[in-house]
């Protein structure tokens, strides 16, 4: 091959001998192939008489470098505190948890009986102790960290504890009962009693003609406040109660009216009422009719307008008499009489109306200042309850409902249920029907009593005040996840679990009217004709692997019956793409990196595909257990950046997954730590910086890390070597003489030593190779370089080449600490040809 000098017009002495020059190392550990072919060279380039000679057929703890140099691969340090030791360790997993200002990264690490909190490796911190030594699967969601390994479902919320995953509902109905407590209110004589659906409860016309609305219930002064404030807004003190002055109450054309505003105008029964103004707007420019029923409305442009009574003044409420803003009174027959017209009692107890929506007129100390009663209508209402952790916000589905009982509204009852031992549940719900409604809505809480303990609870919330934005979950939205749940995801706003061959949605967004956290619920599932390995949430949907097929579940998670809602659903992805261990999968960007139950590396990017790439040492990876091993990818710089796969005991493979400028990717040799290794992971430790960690093979052990700038593994030096080969140098009819051999190498203090193996195959280990001494520096006429060892060594014997067809040699930097790197390789000879024309 010319060289930069031959290019430019440079001559060259005629030689039968050429140097068989390699200055990058890109093919990688190739083992998959004929012994005699470097595996990746085509047909058609080997035919023209190329071929690559960097070629690896075996070694140990050397890697491709990004330079496309061969180096001793980076050692491992201890990680974290150095006295923590661990049992082995199935996974790692980072938990991000933040507050306002922080952010913090938390490593869990999980041993067969427990789960720690390492922190960032500096502390050793107690999470849960499990009650099977199963691997623990993780899933970080706010500051809460959920966990499962097939027995356990819990959560951990950071600083506050660890808490069951989901409340199971109460399964026994709620006892209502209208007669075991007093009703509100009770009639008393002499006494002013207030509107109980209006924002004006109780309302005169003072002499000024001004509106004064009573802000402040108490009983009146021993006489009538001398002087009333006229300014708007103004307060005028009497006894103790407070009037505001809302204005002259007077009707204007073509106004703006706000809402609760004032007026009070003559009916046509000769009374004057005072009317609110319920919806805002701009009244017309002609007066309206004035209706003269309490109750009744009048259009008024875009104003309506109540008629909330008739309007009283001070003398019709009198002097030192109680303003006791109560609404609803039970009368003798146990009937729930309501004030429509606010007023004054009688001296002597009205015989009030037991028809539904009956008027009674109950006389006061005048007639225009008298009370004005309705009986409220008797409808059906239901109960029910729940257990609540506040803790997690995690809320059980409702009891089932209680019987059917009939009640006006602001009627009194009495329910009764029973408390819960769960761990955590600190709240009892209770829920209630609107009267004549189907939906239960929160109408209270209590705390909870415990197991097997009564509790009970007063509803005097009327109908207007229940809260109707939180909901009880009657369908199933607070089921806790079923036991046996392993892998999590986070997607859509929803967790999804797998128990078994079925995937499981928590509530999520679905839960927001029960005031739920939505992550505890889970009603949603989908079943798939395997046992489901890992979820991996995509841009395109929930990627679902199972022991056999992929599946993907898709959809958008908004109810079908809402505009735009696709729900959710499930089908096949990719048939016969079996992944038989959680921890063989990993992801870098959108690629996602599978050791399959095939034995096989594949990339599979949703957009371009499948390929494999373990293809060059498939027959090396037959070996390894495709249930226990970690398949991991780790990024740490732009130079230390590889796909690992590790066999859980003794040895990791490395991919480095591009070798830029050159195409494709390559193999490293393989690495054998010194003290082994159990998980294989690289882990988040700090926000945005990553460690590849493994855990200790053996308990008792240390957590480790890959640490690029050591070349030993926890202090111990590790062997170093490479065999190259098989590199055919002559054809059949052809014999190849070999003069020297050059390897150029820096970083190093500690001499490669090289060996050959002339005209066989390599067959295993030990397989002998035949030393070949260093004999001097290359090149020998010039002085050595201080920066590069460039070494010859030669091959002569007798002053005579060695001649062979094929050879494998081996570049040994030892059992060593140094920073050893193989730069480039010579190889110096000619071809024979057998017979010459």
């Amino acid at each position: 091959m010319a060289n930069a000098i031959q290019h430019a017009g440079g001559a060259q002495e005629p030689s039968p001998s050429a140097p068989l020059y390699t200055s990058r190392m890109f093919t990688g550990w190739y083992t998959n192939r004929s012994p005699l072919r470097d595996g990746v060279t085509t047909h058609d380039a080997e035919k023209a008489g190329y071929g690559r000679q960097d070629s690896i057929l075996d070694g140990r703890n050397m890697e491709i470098t990004p330079r496309l140099t061969l180096a001793r691969r980076a050692g491992t340090t201890g990680w974290g505190a150095v006295g923590n030791t661990y049992r082995r360790i199935n996974r790692f997993y980072s938990f991000n948890t933040f507050t306002l200002t922080n952010e913090v990264i938390r490593v869990m690490a999980d041993e067969p009986g427990a789960v720690y909190d390492t922190f960032d490796g500096s502390q050793k911190n107690l999470i849960w102790t499990k009650t099977a030594p199963n691997p623990t699967f993780f899933l970080g969601v706010g500051n809460t960290l959920f966990f499962t390994n097939g027995v356990d479902n819990k959560q951990w919320v950071y600083g506050k504890g660890v808490y069951d995953w989901g409340i199971y509902a109460p399964t026994t109905k709620p006892a209502v009962d209208s007669t075991a407590v007093s009703y509100p209110g009770s009639w008393a004589a002499n006494t002013v009693y207030s509107r109980k659906d209006f924002f004006v409860r109780v309302a005169i016309v003072d002499p000024n003609g001004n509106v004064q609305n009573a802000t402040t219930l108490g009983t009146t002064g021993a006489s009538e406040p001398a002087a009333w404030d006229t300014r708007p807004f103004y307060s005028t003190i009497d006894g103790g109660v407070t009037w505001q002055n809302y204005g002259n109450g007077a009707w204007l054309p073509n106004h703006g009216y706000s809402a609760n505003d004032l007026i009070y105008r003559a009916g046509g029964d000769g009374n004057t009422y005072m009317f609110q103004a319920t919806i805002n707007g701009v009244s017309g420019g002609v007066e309206p009719t004035w209706p003269a029923k309490v109750n009744t409305t009048v259009i008024d442009n875009q104003v309506t307008w109540t008629n909330i009574g008739r309007v009283l003044r001070r003398a019709d409420i009198g002097n030192s008499t109680l303003l006791s803003g109560v609404n609803t009174i039970t009368d003798a027959s146990g009937n729930i009489q309501s004030c429509i017209q606010a007023g004054k009692s009688g001296a002597t107890l009205p015989t009030f109306g037991t028809a539904q929506n009956a008027i009674t007129q109950d006389p006061g100390a005048t007639p225009q200042g008298a009370v004005l009663w309705q009986t409220n209508i008797l409808l059906p209402v239901y109960y029910g309850y729940a257990y609540e952790n506040s803790t997690v916000i995690d809320i059980s589905g409702m009891s089932p409902k209680s019987d059917v009982i009939y009640s006006s509204d602001g009627q009194s009852m009495h329910i009764q249920g029973m408390g819960s031992g769960q761990a955590g549940v600190d709240k009892i719900i209770v829920y209630r029907t609107l009267h004549g409604g189907s939906t239960f809505f929160k109408v209270g809480e209590l705390a909870n009593p415990g197991a097997g303990v009564q509790w009970s609870f007063v509803d005097t919330v009327l109908d207007a005040n229940l809260n109707i934005f939180i909901q009880a979950q009657i369908n199933g939205e607070g089921t806790p996840l079923p036991a046996g749940a392993t892998c999590l995801a986070y997607h859509l706003g929803r967790i999804f679990a797998a128990v078994g061959n079925v995937v499981w949605a928590s509530a999520g967004p679905d839960a927001a009217a029960s005031a739920s956290s939505g992550n505890a619920g889970f009603a949603i599932s989908f079943t798939c004709q395997s046992k489901v390995i890992r979820l991996w949430p995509t841009s395109i949907g929930l990627i679902v692997f199972t022991v056999r097929d992929a599946y993907i579940i898709l959809g958008n998670g908004v109810d079908i019956g809402i505009p735009g809602g696709t729900g959710l659903f499930i089908k096949v992805w990719i048939e016969n793409l079996p992944l038989l261990n959680y921890d063989a999968f990993t992801t870098f960007g959108t690629t996602a990196f599978l050791f399959t139950g095939k034995n096989m590396v594949i990339s599979l990017d949703p957009g371009a595909g499948i390929v494999e790439v373990s293809q060059p040492i498939a027959d090396k990876l037959e070996g390894i257990n495709p249930q226990t091993a970690y398949l991991t990818y780790h990024s740490r710089t732009s130079r230390d950046t590889a796909l690992y796969l590790g066999n859980g005991q003794d040895t990791w493979y490395r991919l480095n997954p591009s070798i830029a400028p050159e195409a494709g990717f390559a193999w490293s040799l393989p690495a054998t730590p010194v003290r082994g290794m159990s998980a294989l992971q690289s882990v988040e430790v700090t926000p945005g910086v990553y460690e590849l960690l493994m855990g200790p093979k053996t308990d008792g052990g240390k957590i480790y890390k890959r640490d690029t700038s050591v070349r030993t593994d926890d202090g111990a030096p590790f062997p170093s070597y490479a065999d190259f080969g098989v590199i055919t140098l002559a054809s059949p009819g052809q014999l190849a003489g070999i003069g020297w051999m050059n390897l150029e190498a820096w970083n190093t203090k500690n001499e490669p030593k090289l060996s050959m193996l002339m005209g066989e195959l390599m067959v295993g280990p030990t397989t002998p190779l035949e030393p070949v001494k260093r004999t001097r520096h290359d090149p020998p006429n010039l002085p050595p370089a201080i920066t590069l060892d460039s070494t010859r060594y030669s091959f002569l014997r007798g002053g005579s080449t060695i001649w062979c067809r094929h050879m494998i040699f081996r570049v040994d930097f030892g059992t060593a600490a140094t920073f050893d790197e193989l730069l480039s390789f010579t190889i110096f000879g000619s071809v024979y040809q057998e017979y010459a024309a």
